[in-house]
């Protein structure tokens, strides 16, 4: 991901861009899709390319960010 991200073990969580993307976080691909149609987060596009399974959720909100890791963590650790 070229920054510090946030691993279950070898697999990537997450990862925090203070300057674009806030909280991106790797959850199910249709979870992603559900939450972008919702407007909760955006499609996560580094360098362009977006990445099905990770929403951007740019608004600093503790409560939601740790509902999305808790969710993350479930779905990477399984």
């Amino acid at each position: 991901m070229g920054g510090r991200c946030l691993r279950v073990e070898e697999a990537f969580l997450a990862l925090v861009d203070t300057k674009s993307s806030g909280l991106a976080v790797k959850l199910p691909r249709e979870r992603v899709a559900g939450l972008i149609d919702a407007v909760v987060g955006r499609s996560f596009a580094p360098a362009g390319k977006a990445f099905r399974e990770w929403l951007a959720v740019a608004k600093s909100d503790r409560t939601l960010w740790r509902s999305l890791l808790e969710e993350g963590i479930e779905f990477v650790g399984s």
